[in-house]
């Protein structure tokens, strides 16, 4: 349809598509890219999968008009979905009219997220590029069957957080948002790439120390009958390792600096003791690990929707139209 219309010389185009084609991944780029090319956008509406007949209610369906326009190149940051009325999720933590796109840090570029490769015996994470990612974001001791270890040679950008390796804190990040993390993704991020947010407020700091804790007292509820912890600090009295010396130094900064931050009606300095001095009422926590882990998710949400992570559809920083001779629809 585009050829011909480009062939014709004049026209309008009007398209379903899964959102991932407005999201600049990898296998659509080429047909994102000769939409803004030679079309001018006109307007866009996003609707719920379950709308249509065999598509995943969890997959969002975009319909975009467009307009044939000789090199206009168009931005992409100038894009606007309206939220159609049938687009029902209860996942949103707020209820936007419009969704836009920018240009954003993506997980995936600042380290290597998938190695699957012994390098220090370090702790590792589950790969979380996408939004949709199936498998469960947790932390683990063998990366052989996915993931990356925590480590600075699966470093690619440095973050340059005071005090915080910054191995450490992809691979939090890691397990903030997506599918099986602390978070899930609101429909329309479905398969969009995981974006990092601002390291510099308050709350994203805040959301990396929930996180710690989300990761112990998960760990603590799969792996304290039956001694298979991966963090070590049941049963030895003060001593506690986030995985190696450089990990545990960045995990102890964050629960010494954040600490007072809430839980229910304790505040995470206080669980954490609890925890660490095996005190009797380690065992009422691990007994209600389930609520704990809810009373943390709700936490994270707030803070997210405080620094505006939801409030943009996130594309590539490096994306940008390629030339008419690699386009190849």
């Amino acid at each position: 349809m585009i050829e011909i219309i480009k062939k014709n010389g004049s026209g309008y185009l009007s398209t379903f598509s899964p959102a991932g084609v407005l999201c600049g991944k990898t296998r659509y780029k080429n047909l994102l890219c000769a939409l803004l090319k030679d079309f001018e956008f006109i307007k866009a509406f996003i609707f719920s999968g379950d709308n249509f007949e065999n598509v995943s209610k969890a997959k969002p369906i975009t319909f975009s008009i467009w307009k044939y326009h000789k090199n206009v190149y168009t931005d992409v940051e100038s894009l606007k979905l309206k939220i159609n009325e049938l687009f029902h999720n209860p996942l949103l933590p707020i209820k936007p009219k419009y969704i836009q796109f920018k240009r954003m840090d993506l997980l995936k570029d600042g380290w290597k997220c998938d190695t699957m490769k012994y390098i220090r015996g370090e702790l590792g994470v589950i790969n979380n590029e996408r939004f949709n990612s199936p498998k469960s974001k947790i932390l683990q001791q063998k990366v052989d069957g996915g993931g990356s270890e925590m480590v600075e040679e699966n470093i690619i950008k440095e973050l340059n957080i005071p005090y915080i390796p910054s191995e450490l804190v992809y691979g939090l990040w890691s397990t903030v948002v997506g599918n099986y993390a602390i978070i899930r993704h609101p429909l329309h991020f479905d398969g969009a790439y995981v974006h990092l947010p601002n390291f510099n407020k308050i709350e994203t700091m805040e959301i990396l120390t929930y996180s710690i804790m989300y990761a112990i007292i998960q760990d603590l509820k799969t792996g304290y009958y039956n001694n298979k912890n991966k963090f070590n600090f049941i049963g030895i009295i003060g001593i506690f390792k986030f995985g190696g010396n450089q990990l545990s130094k960045g995990v102890y900064n964050l629960l010494y600096k954040y600490g007072l931050c809430k839980i229910g009606d304790k505040t995470i300095e206080e669980i954490f003791e609890i925890i660490n001095w095996h005190k009797k009422e380690i065992y009422e926590l691990i007994s209600n690990a389930n609520k704990y882990l809810k009373l943390i998710s709700e936490e994270v949400a707030k803070r997210l929707e405080k620094i505006g992570y939801w409030d943009y559809l996130p594309i590539p920083k490096d994306f940008k139209i390629v030339s008419e001779e690699t386009i190849n629809v």
